[in-house]
């Protein structure tokens, strides 16, 4: 379907954005390290482009995480309710997916 492609497009999209985004990160982070101790002459847009684009990294990450459906804490608060408490699961289920249209 039309729906499911463009999910998919846009789901490669956004992690290939997230993977140029930290080796950007990592490569200012080098670049800057290497100015700063030996060029002796540190660059004063490198450590706010690592800053910025290792924000941008963690939240399309998360975005992804979610999607992708591997959020542990989330897993990990689900193991540890009683089974009283997973009644709600179902509810919680079918609520996500009439908000968000993933199951």
């Amino acid at each position: 379907s039309v729906i499911t492609a463009l999910d998919r497009t846009l789901f490669r999209a956004v992690s290939v954005i997230t993977q140029l985004l930290l080796f950007s990160a990592v490569a200012a982070g080098f670049y800057q390290v290497i100015a700063r101790f030996v060029l002796q002459s540190p660059a004063d847009w490198s450590e706010a482009w690592t800053r910025a684009s290792l924000i941008w990294t963690v939240m399309l990450g998360i975005s992804l995480a979610f999607r992708h459906g591997a959020m542990l804490s989330v897993e990990m608060l689900h193991s540890l309710l009683p089974t009283r408490g997973k009644f709600f699961q179902a509810e919680d289920g079918i609520r996500d997916s009439s908000v968000t249209g993933v199951q």
